[in-house]
């Protein structure tokens, strides 16, 4: 995918561009999560090991996709660079 010449044209570019565009909702969907787990919880609960099971599920989940999608944007990002700017990435060439 990183070389132009078997992959021409801007539907990979696109679909790349698409992959950075969930990355970034999947992202703001997480925080929103976090938040509601959080501080959406009743008063009378003073500690988080009176939540639910799936509270906590949503929680560790949302973490997970906080600390891993920006390094997965990262390389889709190295990627576009790659096809659009001439960089050397992940090509043999480049070193």
């Amino acid at each position: 995918l990183s070389n132009s010449v078997y992959h021409f044209g801007g539907s990979v570019d696109f679909a790349i561009f698409s992959l950075h565009v969930a990355g970034v909702s999947s992202i703001l969907g997480a925080i929103n999560f976090i938040t509601t787990c959080l501080k959406g919880k009743a008063n009378y609960i003073l500690s988080f090991e009176f939540l639910n099971l799936f509270v906590w599920a949503m929680i560790v989940t949302s973490f997970l996709l906080v600390l891993s999608l920006p390094v997965l944007a990262g390389g889709i990002t190295m990627l576009l660079l790659d096809r659009n700017f001439g960089s050397f990435f992940f090509l043999i060439l480049g070193g």
